[in-house]
């Protein structure tokens, strides 16, 4: 059962408090966003991959965006409540330098988040007061988690890096970047990731893409092109596989309406 569940700054930030009275579990096959999970009662469990991270009242887990196989379980006869943020700007971070990690977290950080307005007249009233304490909580918990020490993840950062700041790159000339074969760098990528090149290339154009249909009233042909389509048709299926039936033209109907 949902208590309390608003949408936050249009589509970019949502907060959720979840009560749980039964023994739930459910699994999401990636996420496009950061999440944050803060529990207020009660034990989780949240499996990434083959990894397991138990949460606890006093602590909360951090998952960056486009990691895939995630499972919440909530079992025990006591209830369970926690915070759920899904957000999709991190000022001054890169999500890649952060792996999945629980952290401790004091009551000072826990009050933050119970003073973020979520009744739907507090969001239109305060949104400026609401990005503020949010991104006062994020301040805080940034300094709690810890990059990534991975030596294969470093070996291939300057192709994320890469990927993010450009449109137009092959597999063979990011290996080249990152003084891998093109096999070798398949294989790293997919082991650091867990989604294949062209799968995360295709993830970061959607959301380039998304981005332009919402903030600017530039052609969906043009913006094919500038995230580095050479097909318009090809880019509609890349879109709708991402995002199902929100199609270039319907996100871009439904921002104008906000």
């Amino acid at each position: 059962m949902i208590i309390r569940s608003k949408v936050l700054n249009s589509r970019n930030l949502n907060l959720i408090k979840r009560n749980y009275s039964q023994n739930i579990e459910y699994s999401t096959r990636a996420l496009w966003c950061y999440r944050i999970i803060v529990p207020i009662e009660g034990e989780h469990e949240i499996k990434v991959g083959e990894k397991v991270f138990k949460v606890v009242p006093g602590q909360a887990i951090f998952l960056p965006g486009g990691i895939k196989n995630i499972t919440y379980r909530h079992f025990g006869e006591n209830k369970k409540i926690h915070y759920n943020m899904a957000f999709r700007y991190f000022p001054n971070f890169n999500s890649y330098d952060f792996p999945p990690q629980v952290v401790n977290i004091s009551e000072d950080i826990l009050q933050l988040l119970e003073e973020i307005p979520i009744s739907c007249n507090e969001i239109t009233k305060d949104s400026c007061q609401l990005n503020w304490t949010f991104y006062r909580f994020l301040h805080h918990f940034q300094n709690l988690i810890s990059p990534t020490t991975d030596k294969k993840y470093l070996k291939i950062k300057p192709a994320l890096e890469y990927m993010r700041e450009h449109n137009n790159y092959s597999a063979e000339q990011l290996a080249d970047l990152c003084g891998l074969s093109r096999s070798r760098f398949h294989i790293v990528f997919k082991e650091v990731i867990g989604s294949t090149f062209i799968e995360e290339k295709h993830r970061i154009q959607a959301l380039k893409a998304e981005y332009l249909l919402s903030s600017t009233n530039i052609s969906i042909a043009d913006i094919a092109k500038i995230v580095g389509f050479d097909s318009v048709r090809y880019f509609r299926q890349v879109f709708k596989k991402r995002y199902g039936s929100k199609l270039p033209g319907k996100i871009r109907r439904l921002n104008n309406k906000v």
